[in-house]
């Protein structure tokens, strides 16, 4: 990994911590919470996975609302 993470992949790490928008283009819309352009966010996801930073995106699931 890289020594140290640039100001974008820092506030994208931070980002995807908080959550992705359930929607049709999740990561338009995580490009529009970051004023920047689709493609930096899928490259900048691209990046942190190729160093080894984040492994994988997960859903979380609400059991109360499932009756469990």
């Amino acid at each position: 990994m890289s020594e140290s993470l640039s100001p974008f992949e820092k506030e994208l790490l931070d980002a995807l911590q908080k959550g992705v928008e359930i929607c049709p283009r999740p990561y338009a819309a995580l490009a529009r919470r970051l004023a920047v352009s689709q493609s930096q966010v899928l490259e900048g996801i691209a990046r942190l996975k190729g160093e080894g930073l984040i492994r994988r995106f997960r859903g979380q699931i609400h059991y109360r609302v499932l009756g469990r």
